[in-house]
């Protein structure tokens, strides 16, 4: 296994009880994944599908700390953040094709 997926590993980051760095690499596995299945999804199928990006924003869940000290720092309820994903699957943003959408909008990158 390597240091990224085995827990047990004696990285630093794991050391320190920091496994930001292992998340954030697992999420750009993914991501990077996502968008070479949704190209290849094009090449085969033209026009068949609509890809979006969502932002849930920062959301009062226990992934990095506590539900309390997110909501200390602005975060909202998990469910409105699920909300924001759910009108993009519901088409409502079907206008914002190709961007990623959030509370703030579209992303300016």
């Amino acid at each position: 296994m390597g240091r990224d997926s085995d827990p047990d590993q004696n990285a630093p980051e794991a050391a320190n009880g920091d496994r930001d760095v292992r998340r954030s690499r697992s999420v750009m596995s993914g991501e990077t994944y996502s968008v070479w299945y949704w190209v290849r999804l094009q090449q085969l199928y033209p026009g068949k599908f609509k890809v979006h990006g969502g932002d849930p924003g920062l959301n009062a869940t226990n992934l990095a700390e506590t539900p309390d000290q997110l909501r200390a720092r602005g975060a909202v309820e998990p469910h409105v953040g699920g909300e924001r994903i759910a009108s993009i699957a519901r088409g409502e943003r079907d206008s914002d094709v190709g961007r990623v959408c959030g509370v703030y909008g579209v992303s300016p990158w």
